[in-house]
């Protein structure tokens, strides 16, 4: 008799732990073999620590079930959260702007919302007023659009601009108009296509 109740308490672990994976793979069909072994980890640690909480403070009240499931939102939103800072931290670029001989090494922030364009469709990129110097001569002016409407702004001419990427050097011609921002450099999204 004993010999069955630890069969059947194996086969129930077995059971939730393929029912667990089941679920995950499931859920993020369209996802790399690697991405789902993070998630069906991530499915586990949560799970654990869940159940962790409830068994280990011996949690039997509601009070103390809500407490846990407050911990477990946490966790989660924490998670959520992870996403946006290595979004964050993939959008940096190092650029190297050159005029008149003189070379400017910049961290750039690669800015989805920025697809301004020059007259002659030239990608505008924003750079902090720190870098402007008499060096800088040659400018149009160009209609930006803003959050708080248009504005005409110079955008100035550059000798050249490289985006530095895997290891290599990729030039581009954009134009600059130099700003007050809280970044030194906002790329053009038009950039990387």
């Amino acid at each position: 008799m004993v010999i069955i109740g630890l069969f059947y308490q194996l086969a129930f672990r077995v059971f939730k732990i393929i029912g667990g994976i089941f679920i995950v793979l499931i859920g993020f069909r369209r996802i790399t073999f690697s991405k789902s072994i993070i998630k069906i980890s991530m499915f586990y640690t949560e799970n654990l620590a869940l159940v962790g909480i409830l068994s280990s403070f011996k949690i039997n009240t509601t009070l103390f079930f809500l407490m846990a499931l407050v911990a477990i939102l946490i966790l989660l939103f924490f998670e959520q959260f992870k996403k946006y800072y290595i979004l964050l931290a993939n959008s940096k670029y190092n650029v190297i702007v050159t005029q008149k001989n003189k070379q400017y090494k910049i961290k750039a922030f690669f800015d989805t919302g920025n697809s301004a364009t020059s007259n002659d469709g030239i990608p505008i990129i924003f750079l902090d007023k720190k870098y402007f110097n008499e060096s800088f001569e040659k400018y149009q002016y160009v209609m930006i659009e803003t959050v708080l409407g248009n504005k005409e702004e110079k955008a100035y001419s550059v000798d050249k601009f490289e985006i530095l990427f895997n290891k290599k050097k990729i030039e581009k011609k954009v134009m600059i108009i130099f700003s007050d921002i809280d970044r030194d450099c906002l790329l053009n999204c038009t950039l990387m296509i």
